[in-house]
């Protein structure tokens, strides 16, 4: 798809909202909004590097071999207290951040001024990472940070789903002077994300809750749920949730962020788990020394469940025959 900018992805509600085009830019035409980027037409130079990274325009799935497949979970009892599953992401990031394979990681803790809106971190101790344990249903354009760090960090852990995993991906290719300190990508399952504002009106429509006395989301067994601080928990079936789903996560056929050094997320696993499919030999000794350390606890994965993340594979990579409304 030949566009000069991502300005009309934008413009046509199709951003998913990744952070890379905000790093890439040179003249600062693209920035950070509330649920999207900003573009600022009068800036931009025409150079297309953000159309070069953007996940949404360069449409597809890189697939890499896997080297192994765990179910696991962490050993570290304060990152049991605050994990989403099994706490494999954060604690894997804890092993990464102690041998000193990395000084920092990207990820995404919540506002503290807006309930349930992530916001991008770089992580550079284990009590960042623990705060920032956790999964976030709603967009965080996590990759802007990149820009922010370039010259900080020689060796930086990225996480992020698979669209952003994907962005990595090009931007390796395409814009390196912002790829090139990244040692670890650690991609999330996900099937799709939500704007904030429409996550919001979710809660109070569909599900008559106050977004700032939601203590904990989780989607699992077909439906999205939340935990309030009263002890509550609501929950509405998954199929409920797609009218308010980024628009871009319609076209978007990457499931299991297939192009990530490791992938991690709950399909597959048994409650208080995490499914863990590794790709690169790198993630493979990181995963070992986190085992020997006594940080982590892992069992080969079931050809059952191998069978059901596929299910998940597969039935995302059919979204990829949708054409791009544009």
């Amino acid at each position: 798809m030949e566009l000069k900018s991502v300005g009309k992805i934008i413009e046509s509600g199709l951003c998913a909202f990744c952070g890379a085009c905000i790093t890439v830019c040179p003249k600062e035409a693209v920035t950070i909004d509330s649920d999207e980027p900003t573009f600022d037409s009068e800036k931009c130079i025409e150079c297309k590097l953000c159309t070069l990274v953007c996940p949404v325009i360069n449409r597809g799935v890189e697939e890499i071999p896997t080297l192994a497949s765990y179910t696991g979970r962490t050993l570290l009892e304060e990152v049991a207290k605050v994990a989403q599953d099994g706490g494999v992401v954060t604690t894997l990031l804890i092993q990464a951040l102690n041998e000193g394979m990395i000084e920092a990681a990207i990820v995404c803790h919540l506002s503290d001024k807006e309930p349930l809106r992530p916001e991008p971190l770089v992580a550079l101790t284990k009590q960042d990472l623990i705060a920032s344990a956790g999964s976030k249903y709603v967009s965080c354009p996590s990759l802007s940070s990149l820009r922010e760090i370039v010259d900080k960090y020689k060796s930086v852990a990225v996480v992020g789903v698979p669209c952003q995993v994907k962005a990595i991906q090009f931007m390796r290719k395409r814009a390196p002077r912002y790829a090139k300190h990244i040692k670890l990508v650690i991609g999330l399952f996900c099937t799709e994300s939500y704007p904030y504002t429409k996550f919001c009106d979710m809660l109070r429509s569909k599900m008559d809750v106050d977004p700032s006395s939601v203590v904990r989301s989780e989607i699992k067994h077909g439906k999205f749920s939340v935990k309030l601080s009263s002890g509550e928990i609501h929950s509405i079936r998954i199929k409920e949730t797609k009218e308010y789903a980024r628009k871009s996560c319609l076209y978007c056929g990457d499931f299991a962020a297939e192009s990530a050094d490791l992938s991690v997320g709950s399909i597959g696993s048994e409650e208080g788990w995490s499914t863990i499919i590794v790709r690169s030999q790198e993630a493979k000794d990181l995963v070992e020394k986190a085992i020997a350390s006594g940080l982590l606890e892992v069992k080969e994965l079931s050809e059952d469940s191998k069978s059901f993340v596929l299910k998940f594979v597969s039935m995302k990579k059919k979204r990829l025959a949708k054409e791009l409304p544009l």
